[in-house]
Parts: C-alpha cells; sequence; structure tokens
C-alpha cells in the first residue's frame, strides 16, 4: 500500500511504525542507539529495556537468536564496542572464553573473583556455569583447563597434607619463589597452606619438613626471636627515646614490651645479674621498686 506524504507523516508522528523493522537503514539505527546505551551505561541492556523509545533490550536478542541480520559493518561496530552479538553457548565463544581465563590463571595464578571482569567477559559467572554445568564444554576445552589447573566441577578435590606438600614444593620449583598469600595452584590456594604452615597451625611429618627444607621453602615465621637480654635492650631503648615505661600491650619493634615489663614485675621472668644491673642504671623510675620487691 502506497501512502501520500501527508498519511505518512501522519502515522510515524503517532508513533505508528509503517516500514519493517528488518530494514537495514532501520537497523543501522537501532545498532547506533544499542552502541550508544552501552557507551553511557556500560552494559547491555536488559531483556525488554527500551532506551530512546526502542526496544533495544528485544533488538540485541534478537541479534544474538539469529533473527536479525546485520551488515558487516554493524557486525564490526558492534564487536568493536566490546557487545556480544552471538549466543554465548556457541563452541567457538566458549573455547575464545576457555582461552581468556587460562590466560586469566595463568597471569594471576588463581580463578577470577565474583562479578570479576577480564577483557569485558565476566570470567567468574563463566566458570561458575561450566561448574554447575549450564555450559558445555567440549573434550578438548575440558583437557586444557584441568591441564592448567583449573577446577571445572563443583567439588573441590580434598588433598593430603603430604600432597599439598608436594603441590608446594612443585609450584616453588616451577616459579622459583614462594607463594602469595591466596595465590591458587592447580586448583588448590597453595598460598594459605604455606601461610598456615608459619602460623604453626598446619602439622607436617618430618618428612615433609624434610622435603621443604630442603627444597629451599621457608616454614617459620619472618618474626625475628629476641633474647630476654635483647629484650631488655629494647625496654632501655624504649624509655630513653619516649621518656615512659610501655603500656601494658604496647608493642615496640615488634615485641610486646608492655607484657615484658609486667611479667619482669610478676616475677614470671628470671633476669640475670647483669641484665638486672643494667636495668638499675638505666634510670627507669620503675625498676628500682620492682627489684626491691623481689
Amino acid at each position: 500500500t502506497t501512502l501520500s506524504d501527508k498519511d505518512a507523516l501522519l502515522l510515524t508522528d503517532t508513533g505508528i511504525r509503517i516500514i519493517s523493522s528488518n530494514r537495514k537503514d532501520i537497523v543501522h539505527k537501532k545498532v547506533l542507539l544499542l552502541i550508544e546505551f552501552y557507551n553511557l551505561y556500560h552494559r547491555t541492556p536488559k531483556n525488554k529495556e527500551v532506551y530512546k523509545d526502542v526496544n533495544i533490550g528485544t533488538f540485541l536478542s534478537s541479534i544474538r537468536q539469529g533473527n536479525t541480520t546485520l551488515s558487516d559493518k554493524d557486525a564490526l561496530l558492534l564487536t568493536d564496542t566490546g557487545i556480544r552479538i552471538i549466543s554465548s553457548n556457541r563452541k567457538d565463544v566458549v573455547h575464545k572464553r576457555v582461552l581468556l581465563l587460562i590466560e586469566f590463571y595463568n597471569l594471576y595464578h588463581r580463578t577470577p573473583k565474583p562479578n570479576e571482569i577480564y577483557k569485558n567477559i565476566n570470567l567468574y559467572n563463566f566458570l561458575v556455569s561450566i561448574r554447575r554445568g549450564n555450559t558445555t564444554l567440549s573434550s578438548e576445552d575440558k583437557k586444557l583447563l584441568i591441564e592448567t589447573g583449573i577446577r571445572i566441577t563443583s567439588k573441590k578435590r580434598q588433598y593430603t597434607t603430604h600432597e599439598k606438600a608436594l603441590l608446594l614444593v612443585e609450584f616453588y620449583n616451577l616459579y622459583n619463589r614462594h607463594p602469595k598469600q591466596k595465590e591458587e595452584y592447580k586448583g588448590f590456594n597453595i598460598g594459605t597452606f604455606l601461610y598456615s604452615i608459619r602460623q604453626n597451625k598446619a602439622r607436617l611429618s618430618s618428612e615433609d619438613t624434610k622435603l621443604l627444607i630442603d627444597t629451599g621453602i621457608r616454614i617459620t615465621s619472618n618474626k625475628r626471636i629476641y633474647s630476654t637480654h635483647e629484650k631488655v635492650l629494647l625496654l632501655i631503648e624504649f624509655y630513653n627515646l619516649y621518656n615512659r615505661v610501655p603500656k601494658p600491650k604496647e608493642i615496640y619493634k615488634n615485641i610486646k614490651l608492655g607484657i615484658f615489663l609486667s611479667n619482669i614485675k610478676q616475677k614470671m621472668i628470671n633476669l640475670s645479674t647483669e641484665d638486672e644491673e643494667i636495668l638499675l642504671n638505666a634510670g627507669i623510675k620503675a625498676i628500682p621498686k620492682i627489684f626491691k620487691e623481689v
């Protein structure tokens, strides 16, 4: 049906669409609107979301389902903007995301955190989708992820302490360094394991202890162990610096000097005659009274 210019204008002004929505010029305009929306809100529209009187949510869904044909130019415009225009479960798309996930894991030595974005892809949601069985992997992609050390099932593997120690040695030999706290390796939080060893929370067998030490892995805390004499000297140093004794639980150079002084007062620490003399000669007012009580 051919309309006069007057009737065509009347209908369009009323808001009635009078041409096919799949016409190339109309599709292109919607593509531009979609890009404008994405640049403004930094996300793709939700299903049925309307922007400037156009249901761009349904339009994007139609593109992804193959119901709306894009010109090469429009397809390039959308992909360059970062808008996904094909179904997220297509084999080629899944494979590309698998490669991105491996790239991320090799770069940061861990799996992505919730809502973490890497190269415009929510890799955390992608991994969760794999683990829940909502995204189907090819046998090739499964093998790639497993060999990288990424867990693709919902349940974590339970390692024995010895197996954990072997993983720690393997990590150290591979990267020639200690793992960072909370760093993952082969689906296991190896950084937390090493931290727990240093805090004496993980019990190692003598065999595993020897294995780690021989490999060059430090299994003790970084904290320096001070002798009683060194603590006495630190107490004097503190007094000379601040002209007072430390408060209860006060820490100085990683030493709880307040508790150390309290232990002296409560006769819980046996000082040598030399240390007693050093303290008495230091000019600390509280000290003579302490030793008089002793």
